[in-house]
């Protein structure tokens, strides 16, 4: 059997395992980097970054305006093999 999953479908399943691991994402801004290695580093990766959604940041969606950034946290998780 095979499952072909397109970027948005592999993001989503991100966030679902990322939630089901225990970290609630409601309310946090999620950023999800897919990486494709070359050569000796031929493995892929992702980078998920998670921020705390400010007020401010909800009212950018509607207004576009930005107080500050929030440092995000980033889980860069590889597996040994």
């Amino acid at each position: 059997m095979r499952i072909h999953l397109d970027e948005n479908e592999i993001i989503q399943a991100l966030k679902e395992f990322i939630e089901a691991m225990g970290i609630p994402l409601g309310g946090k801004n999620v950023e999800v980097h897919l990486v494709a290695g070359r050569g000796a580093n031929g493995q892929h990766k992702a980078q998920v970054e998670i921020s705390q959604q400010e007020s401010a940041e909800v009212a950018e969606e509607t207004t576009s305006t930005v107080d500050e950034e929030q440092p995000a946290i980033l889980f860069d998780r590889e597996e040994e093999d």
